[in-house]
């Protein structure tokens, strides 16, 4: 059976954004890092911004301050 209905309303999921549309990448706690907020880009920029928090969880390199997850305070 092919039944076809109208589309009332639909909803894809949340998209994470933050208010400055800048993501979160870093320690929000001792020991405990974030990388979220990308709204929809994520996928297309995991591998960079993994590498860069990977190099940050083990101290190579210090966090990229604008994407700093404790900048809202």
């Amino acid at each position: 059976m092919n039944a076809r209905a109208p589309v009332q309303r639909s909803w894809a999921g949340v998209c994470a954004r933050t208010p400055d549309n800048d993501p979160l990448l870093g320690e929000v706690a001792d020991g405990l890092y974030v990388g979220a907020g990308w709204h929809g880009h994520g996928l297309m920029r995991a591998p960079a911004a993994g590498e860069r928090l990977a190099e940050d969880v083990l101290g190579e390199r210090d966090g990229v301050a604008a994407f700093d997850p404790t900048r809202f305070g």
